[in-house]
């Protein structure tokens, strides 16, 4: 077990950019109310934006993939700015501006894999570690959240799922991490690879196409909730499909990843 220091929680915002009726699904059920985490239901927005008129569950995924880390990150349109919109369109025109600020300060890294991460987190600036960078062999101490299919799936160290401590079922934040050898494939080959470049205390937002995906690391790190061993598995028959009945789709899987220490 390792002690981590407090992950600042929020409600997510909804609203924002053009899916002005996607909900941020947050309960016990789907996803925690954290930033850390997140999954946007696209049947929620085939079902209340007409903008999606020909859209079904897979395309409108689809869709949402190469927008899902910048809105998850953007604030509310009704926070972004000192200005108060009045109605949907100057509420929209708000968020736009406000999220093309975003991207400009807190650009989009792109590797030639198909992996794209963004930094939630700048490293710890100050200790003894703070000048170790992970790299290919390198032993790392981390805590991590991923969501797929359109959904939270499970995590490790973010608060999100129980840990017995003390006797006690207790929520995991600060009491659990996982530990990997960069290289080892302990986690999917597209983690490891935005994983390479980090310090201590950095955290980053990462997606994952499925062919650097959970295939790469013989599906670890495994879930140990029976929901998250539910959802894993679902979206397994997700990317593999079942026959003629369901072709696969390629869905990506998002990542929160913070690294808490390095030991070589």
């Amino acid at each position: 077990m390792n002690r981590h220091h407090g992950v600042k929680a929020f409600i997510a915002p909804k609203g924002t950019l053009r899916y002005k009726s996607a909900q941020i699904s947050a309960s016990k059920d789907k996803i925690p109310k954290t930033e850390d985490s997140y999954a946007i239901s696209a049947t929620e927005i085939k079902n209340n934006d007409s903008s999606f008129p020909s859209l079904g569950r897979r395309s409108a995924i689809d869709k949402l993939a190469e927008f899902s880390i910048f809105v998850a990150a953007a604030p509310a349109c009704a926070q972004a700015s000192t200005k108060k919109c009045s109605d949907i369109e100057t509420c929209r025109e708000i968020g736009d501006v406000k999220l093309l600020e975003k991207m400009t300060e807190d650009p989009i890294t792109s590797l030639p894999n198909g992996v794209k991460y963004k930094i939630l987190q700048p490293p710890i600036t100050y200790g003894a570690e703070s000048n170790s960078v992970v790299k290919d062999g390198s032993v790392v101490d981390l805590i991590y959240s991923v969501t797929g299919g359109g959904r939270y799936m499970y995590s490790q160290g973010f608060g999100y799922e129980n840990v017995s401590f003390d006797g006690k079922m207790q929520k995991d934040l600060g009491l659990d991490s996982l530990r990997i050898v960069v290289g080892n494939h302990n986690v999917p080959l597209g983690v490891e690879q935005a994983l390479i470049g980090m310090r201590r205390g950095e955290r980053r937002r990462v997606v994952v196409p499925p062919n650097v995906g959970f295939s790469t690391s013989d599906w670890k790190p495994e879930p140990t909730t029976r929901r998250g061993k539910v959802t894993l598995a679902a979206y397994k028959q997700l990317i593999e499909g079942r026959g003629s009945t369901q072709p696969p789709f390629p869905a990506p899987t998002f990542w929160d990843v913070e690294v808490l220490r390095i030991k070589k």
